[in-house]
């Protein structure tokens, strides 16, 4: 059945020979347009093209590869309608070596096919992160001892000024930044450069000529106009009839004050307006009917519209503009020192890189880039030309996440300059969230503003249909992004163009509760907890998880469950765990908190997390040992192993080493106390720790690093330990993954036990985790907990979004010196001599910047995370209290009557958590009256949004509630237990009593298969079917053997067992024509021996008269005849599948069970089979039926397997009785 695309997405597929944007909105379905569109252009038209000759980048490795399966997939369903077609054969063959790539894979592949231009040695690897950090860490040091030497005043100037004084880290790591963040532009060496130049500033012109004050004059316009609309709400609410009209002529002052700032100003002229803006005091005239709400709230506006002025006066004119400009000159001569430092380690570190013949993800771009740009003019290249004439198409999936050098890259392979648009981008600006990994969402929204919605060159298409989520979730998503996100902040103007409209279709649930409301669980976390219970101590995390666990329940309930639809049987059936997810802005800290308090309600949960590895006992553990096998003089890391279960020691154990040589350091403690002539049971201990350190570090001067680990978890038991532990299949994994990282680390250019205690050190300076050992599948009916980020592209049926209540991370704007791509470089300026320092123009400036640009971020983040669900959306937060949550209310309500659908710039600005934004964007629709009231606020249903078509439900929760409805179910479980245990269940128990009966009565089904394993050798299932093992002795029962050392061999005898393997050993060796001769036996033997298949004691061992025996039989004359005509065949393995109720009558499962055995022999004869089976057990003659009943069920299973093998029938079946030295048919 074709697939019916919506007008829109036909158009996307069909669309050619152009630039086209295409901005697909979440759930839009992108990723099947964008493969309908490449299946189209390689099999559809008059003149189809080859896959390979598009390009088409996608944003990782895994997305590539679902791009190719999810292309190869189209192809042959089309060859399966059309399957003579040779084009579609031949595209199917092209794909494996199609451009479906990462950028990075691209450029590995310029770099690979042109290495010679660029003098680069092909063999050339890519480095792994951990080895670029150390390199890293090295030549930065390097690079400072050699400035040391130069005594550079200026230098000395830098180090005074922006790093510490115990250390140069705070330098090296600045220095890093800086370069890390120049690797993001096409030519990095100019951007240095440039910021250089931006402090060469002389006079005021020049300065308001800068982007700075361009920042600070769009901030302070684009807040003075918010203040002024909500100066005019109060001004409206002086004159109504009731209200403050004392208060009239105070307002019409401010928005005065407003109005001259609002002018198209100088920045001389702000300063000046700043430097004299004052606020009149409020009238104290008190009106008999004036309402004190009313006044109140007037009160508040105008108090927030001076708080907020103030402090744009104090961040940006707080001092003279000379003396601003002073500032930048003096820092011009110390900036041109830092730049210079981040370009010579720019250089030495390509050096060090060239030498070690490795690249980096940087290198890549860069040196790709070299090849595809001519430096001469910055025009495409003869290879970019080439590539230019390869490429039909160049289709760029994921666009919002680009950076500068990968649009430079594309476009060069493009066919833009050739006047032949071609360049195809997908992807949803309102989605980019990556601005840490230095994407640039600017390259998307420029398109986004400049490209027509009509046919042009240059072409824009909006995919506006989310065939993901039900109405009701994203009813809640536009209800919220129309009120906070637009150009100012967010990049979007979220509008009708930009809205989510319903594209998925669901069938009505006839059964159950499903779909339904869009909820908000607001926790008021710490409030009257010692009225309850004076031991409960929760954290905020804790109580918003217990909230959580207690809805999940709710969902899960047996009675009434959620119901959400599966695609899979087409239809609705009761939520699972597996439905569930919960996200968060960051796991660090929260994940394990939520998944122990759900672990604690009840409810299986998960988390993944990409951090943390470094923290968990058993890794710090290992590690603290190899430091103290590295240098055992290091107190903390000797401390920690002693104290852990590798020695054990208790804290009065450690307290008794350092008391008994308190002068001395510990290590040297521990060392006299070894010398004394007494010995105890802590001495013990410490001398079998010690003994064990010694051989360790002998160890690490031959030893790759893996394999000491390896040698530790074995000679300590510590892997063997931790599994014992509470999650101990979780602490072996992150052992294992610590022997990985071991691994790696061998194969890069550092070796030895320092470099990588050095390596793990950095990792976790830089904060390079790499979260827990994954150890479950993705189908385990679980609760997951994962990062709003992880979550990027997947979906989920109910989704919880919590820790709403979370502050903002503001870290990156409070650095000594900021940095950003348009602004550079905002350092404080430092007085080192007479010890001050004060932010510069350009530090204020980026970091205002770089507070708008973060909090647009976390409003795209925000949408990611509400556009995850399918179903159902759940969000979530915490206030710490009530007092707080009265003054947080206050402030969210303050935009009830707000007229304007999007909520005042000052508020959206001001947000520190999304609760800033949730709350205020829901008390203006009626679902929001519950927290107007909280506050003594009225609802306004004449608001235009107070009946739009949303529904939303929310709910304030203390943390009494959640405790008390604890308490009630404990009291409710217990009274049912003591009523169980004391058999008083009443009536209205009927259904628990049956419930308990049939619990304890209830027999598992098939209990005689407990023994039988998934897979079986045939002598198992021989013993599991009979009960006449031991009627008589055998003369060599067959077991599996022992495998012994050669000394242990050589001091026993053989054991019977020992002796029967060893004649089945020597039939099979020993040739079938050498049988016959007593002499030629011998030999084979004492070939044997020496071709060590046998020893000198098994050799003598043998009866050769047995075998002569056998040779004197019909049977061998038979076999020696086959032999000949290459037809018999010698131990046979086989694996053969038969079901479990196959095994015998008292087995009931049909689940599949795998015999493997060894056939002793058999030969084709008159083409059918004959099978042979050497038996060694002792028996009299006349007890052949003992022999046969005995081993019958052991020969039918080989012959099954022979003629499931062969394909041929077994004519007979004989067992050659070594005992009684004849052939039995059986």
């Amino acid at each position: 059945m074709s697939v019916k695309w919506t007008e829109e997405q036909q158009k996307v597929i069909d669309t050619r020979n152009r630039n086209l944007l295409v901005s697909a909105a979440a759930g839009s379905g992108k990723t099947a347009v964008l493969v309908e569109r490449i299946i189209q252009m390689i099999s559809e038209g008059d003149h189809p093209i080859d896959i390979d000759k598009l390009l088409v980048v996608t944003f990782t490795n895994a997305a590539a590869a679902e791009m190719k399966e999810r292309v190869g997939d189209a192809i042959e369903k089309k060859l399966l309608e059309n399957p003579n077609n040779k084009y579609l054969h031949r595209q199917l063959s092209l794909l494996q070596h199609a451009s479906i790539t990462t950028i990075h894979s691209f450029c590995l592949y310029v770099l690979r096919n042109y290495f010679h231009l660029i003098d680069l040695d092909p063999s050339f690897r890519i480095a792994d992160e951990t080895e670029l950090i150390l390199l890293r860490a090295d030549v930065v040091k390097a690079l400072l001892e050699e400035h040391y030497e130069q005594r550079n005043e200026q230098f000395y100037d830098l180090l005074e000024s922006y790093s510490s004084n115990k250390s140069d880290d705070q330098l090296e790591d600045l220095i890093l930044k800086i370069y890390t963040f120049s690797q993001s532009y096409p030519w990095p060496e100019k951007w240095l450069y440039d910021q250089v130049h931006l402090f060469d500033i002389n006079n005021i012109d020049e300065l308001s000529n800068t982007h700075w004050v361009g920042v600070i004059k769009d901030y302070i316009f684009n807040m003075c106009e918010s203040l002024k609309e909500q100066l005019s709400y109060a001004l409206d609410l002086c004159n109504e009839s009731t209200g403050p009209i004392m208060y009239k002529e105070n307002i019409i002052d401010d928005m005065a004050q407003l109005e001259s700032l609002l002018k198209e100003n100088s920045f001389e002229e702000l300063y000046n307006i700043f430097s004299k803006i004052a606020f009149t005091t409020l009238s104290r005239k008190r009106g008999k009917e004036v309402d004190p709400d009313l006044k109140e709230e007037v009160k508040n506006i105008r108090t927030e519209a001076k708080k907020i002025l103030e402090k744009i006066k104090d961040s940006y004119f707080f001092q003279s503009l000379d003396d601003t400009i002073d500032d930048l000159k003096r820092l011009l001569p110390i900036n041109k020192t830092l730049i210079d430092l981040v370009i010579g380690f720019s250089n030495k570190y390509k050096e060090e890189k060239r030498e070690k013949n490795i690249v980096d993800f940087n290198d890549l771009e860069h040196l790709a880039l070299s090849l595809l740009i001519d430096a001469t003019d910055n025009k495409p290249s003869v290879i970019a030309q080439e590539l230019q004439n390869k490429f039909e198409e160049v289709l760029i999936d994921e666009y919002q996440d680009s950076n500068l050098v990968q649009e430079t890259i594309l476009k060069s392979v493009s066919r833009v300059d050739q006047g032949k648009p071609n360049i195809f981008m997908v992807g949803d600006v309102k989605q980019s969230i990556y601005k840490f990994r230095l994407a640039k969402p600017e390259l998307f929204m420029d398109k986004y503003d400049t490209y027509t919605l009509e046919d042009s060159d240059y072409q824009r298409i909006d995919l506006h249909k989310n065939f993901r989520s039900r109405k009701e979730v994203l009813d809640s998503v536009n209800f919220i992004f129309y009120q906070v996100m637009s150009k100012k902040i967010g990049d979007v103007d979220y509008n009708k163009e930009a809205a989510l409209y319903e594209g998925a279709a669901y069938s009505t649930c006839e059964n159950g509760d499903c779909g339904g409301s869009t909820e908000l669980h607001i926790i008021e976390s710490k409030n009257n907890i010692e009225e309850i219970d004076e031991d409960i101590s929760l954290t905020d995390r804790e109580i918003e998880a217990k909230m959580i666990g207690k809805r999940i329940k709710d969902l899960m309930n047996s009675e009434e469950p959620y119901m959400v639809y599966d695609k899979r049987i087409d239809n609705y059936r009761p939520v699972q765990y597996r439905d569930i997810v919960i996200l968060l802005r960051t796991i660090s800290g929260w994940a394990d908190v939520f998944t122990e308090v759900l672990l604690e309600e009840g409810i299986p949960a998960y988390s993944d997390t990409s951090s943390g590895y470094f923290e968990t006992t058993e890794v710090k553990t290992i590690m603290s040992l190899l430091k103290v096998i590295d240098n055992p003089r290091q107190d903390i890391p000797l401390l920690s192993v002693l104290r852990s279960p590798i020695v054990g020691l208790n804290a009065d154990e450690l307290a008794t080493i350092k008391n008994a040589y308190p002068e001395c350091e510990y290590y040297d403690s521990i060392m006299n106390l070894l010398e004394e002539p007494f010995e105890n049971e802590l001495v013990g201990r410490l001398k079998g720790f010690f003994t064990k350190l010694e051989v360790w570090q002998e160890k690490v001067t031959y030893t790759p690093i893996y394999e000491l680990v390896w040698d530790i978890y074995k000679d300590t038991n510590y892997y063997d330990y931790v599994s014992i532990m509470p999650s101990g299949k979780q602490r072996q994994a992150n052992l294992d993954m610590l022997i990985e990282k071991a691994s790696q680390f061998e194969k890069s250019s550092y070796k030895g036990l320092f470099n990588f205690i050095r390596l793990i050190d950095k990792l976790e300076k830089y904060q390079v985790d790499f979260g827990e050992a994954s150890i479950l599948g993705e189908n385990e009916d679980l609760v997951r907990i994962m990062s709003i980020h992880k979550s990027k592209g997947l979906e989920f049926p109910v989704v919880f979004v919590s820790g709403l209540g979370k502050q903002f991370n503001k870290q990156d704007i409070n650095q000594t010196i900021n940095i950003h791509s348009e602004l550079g470089l905002g350092p404080d300026y430092v007085n080192h001599k007479l010890r001050y320092k004060k932010p510069t123009i350009a530090k204020k400036a980026i970091q205002k910047k770089l507070e708008l640009e973060n909090l647009s971020e976390e409003l795209r983040v925000l949408y990611v995370a509400l556009t995850r669900a399918r179903e159902k959306l759940i969000l979530t937060g915490t206030v710490s209290s009530r007092s707080n949550l009265e003054k947080r209310l206050e402030k969210w309500t303050t935009v009830y009557n707000h007229s304007e659908v999007k909520l005042p710039y000052n508020i959206i600005a001001g947000a520190n958590n999304y609760l800033d934004w949730i709350v205020p964007s829901l008390v203006r629709h009626k679902s929001g009256v519950k927290l107007l009231e909280r506050v003594g606020k009225y609802s306004n249903p004449s608001s235009q949004l107070y009946n739009e078509g949303i529904d939303f439900h929310i709910q304030l929760f203390s943390l009494e509630d959640l405790l008390i409805k604890d308490v009630l179910e404990d009291i409710e479980k217990s009274n049912l237990k003591n009523k169980l245990l004391e058999g008083n269940l009443d009536d209205s128990n009927d259904e628990l009593r049956n419930e308990v009966e049939e619990r304890l009565s209830w027999e598992y089904r098939y209990k005689d298969e407990v023994n039988v394993h998934v897979k079986m050798t045939v002598s198992e299932i021989k013993k599991h079917s009979m009960d006449y093992e031991d009627e008589i002795p055998l003369m060599f029962k067959e077991e599996v053997i022992e495998i012994k050392p050669k000394f242990i061999e050589e001091v026993s005898q053989l054991t019977p067992t020992e002796k029967g393997t060893l004649m089945h050993k020597i039939m099979e060796q020993i040739p079938l024509g050498a049988m016959s001769d007593y002499k030629e036996i011998e030999k084979e033997l004492q070939s044997l021996e020496e071709r060590g298949f046998i020893s000198d004691k098994e050799r003598k061992t043998i009866f050769i008269k047995d075998i002569l025996a056998f040779s004197n039989t019909e049977l061998y004359k038979r076999m020696l005849k086959s032999d000949k005509d290459n037809k018999l065949f010698k131990e046979k393995q086989f694996v053969l599948g038969i079901k479990a109720n196959e095994l015998g009558e008292k087995y009931k499962s049909d689940e599949l069970v795998l015999i493997q055995g060894v056939i002793d022999c058999f030969f084709e004869e008159e083409d059918d089979i004959i099978l042979v089976d050497y038996k060694t057990d002792y028996i009299k003659e006349g007890q052949e039926d003992i022999l046969i009943k005995r081993y019958t069920e052991q020969l039918n299973y080989y012959e099954k397997a022979i003629e499931q093998i062969t394909g041929k029938k077994v004519r007979e079946r004989m067992i050659y009785s070594f005992g009684l030295n004849k052939d039995i048919k059986c």
